[in-house]
């Protein structure tokens, strides 16, 4: 796969902009495509097993950073723990074999309902478990550059842009069954397929992530 290339980001980013906006109704503009013979992928589908990226979580005033390590392990379940550079860590997930989210652990600021909810379906978008997925379908911006896969599952429906040359994953969006937009995801500079940097924006609670790679393996 060619190596992402700025200047596609920058057009993929207007795109989305001009023609995904926030309100109700944001995905009317895209147009129907045929492009049943291919699925979206994680982009932790690669050879590597282990990733370490540099983290920052900001959550209404608080915020934390530190080292997020994410193991794919052999069973088929993802352990993913964010540990500061001093003190304890600030959480220690799972997600199970059979696509459980299990929260081995998570500091008192953030061991809220809501706030572990909207996490877990953080992490789910980036995994893109087909086992959760109830229909897919493809679509176009009207630019035709940019492909657009969209995927219901049980909880929301989610939209995965595609550089139409390159393949690589550029934006990620989950929206309620209205399309009104509850994250955005950006993915950016790729080096041998996979993003340097990914950020994470929710638009109705003051939740941000933002994460970039170290070192994978």
């Amino acid at each position: 796969m060619p190596r992402y290339r700025m200047n596609d980001f920058l057009s993929i980013s207007i795109a989305v902009l001009l023609f995904s906006g926030c309100g109700l109704g944001s995905y009317k503009h895209l147009e129907k495509a045929n492009n049943s013979n291919a699925d979206v992928t994680s982009i932790f589908d690669t050879d590597a097993t282990s990733y370490i990226f540099k983290s920052k979580l900001q959550y209404a005033k608080n915020k934390f950073g530190g080292l997020l390590l994410v193991k794919l392990l052999e069973d088929g379940s993802i352990r993913l723990t964010l540990t500061p550079q001093v003190g304890p860590k600030i959480f220690d997930f799972e997600f199970t074999a059979t696509n459980k989210f299990v929260v081995h652990y998570c500091m008192e600021q953030m061991n809220r309902p809501i706030v572990l909810r909207m996490i877990e379906n953080d992490l789910r978008l980036l995994f893109v478990n087909s086992e959760s997925v109830n229909k897919k379908s493809w679509w176009t911006l009207p630019d035709k550059k940019t492909l657009v896969q969209k995927i219901k599952t049980n909880k929301s429906v989610n939209y995965y842009f595609l550089d139409g040359k390159t393949g690589n994953l550029a934006f990620l969006e989950s929206a309620s069954g209205l399309g009104r937009k509850k994250v955005v995801v950006s993915l950016e500079d790729y080096v041998d397929d996979f993003p340097k940097k990914i950020t994470l924006v929710h638009q109705n609670i003051p939740l941000s992530l933002q994460f970039s790679v170290i070192k994978r393996k």
